[in-house]
């Protein structure tokens, strides 16, 4: 997600409302996959893992927010 000015404000409001934690780059997130093969789709926002209808616009950022992937050992 980067420090694009809609991330770092919707970073800050769910700090305001949960208390704790920080949105991660995809490189950090990538990171906790060291090791594993990740399997199709790969590290993808969730709507686009599975989907089960087309999704119009992938581009908001509610829909970029989560970020999903599933990794096995090779």
């Amino acid at each position: 997600m980067g420090d694009a000015p809609e991330s770092v404000a919707l970073e800050k409001q769910l700090l305001e409302q949960l208390g704790t934690g920080r949105v991660r780059t995809p490189e950090e997130l990538a990171a906790f996959f060291d090791g594993l093969e990740i399997l199709p789709p790969g590290l993808v926002p969730l709507p686009l893992w599975r989907p089960e209808q087309a999704i119009l616009d992938a581009s908001t950022i509610d829909v970029r927010f989560m970020t999903g992937g599933v990794g096995r050992k090779p």
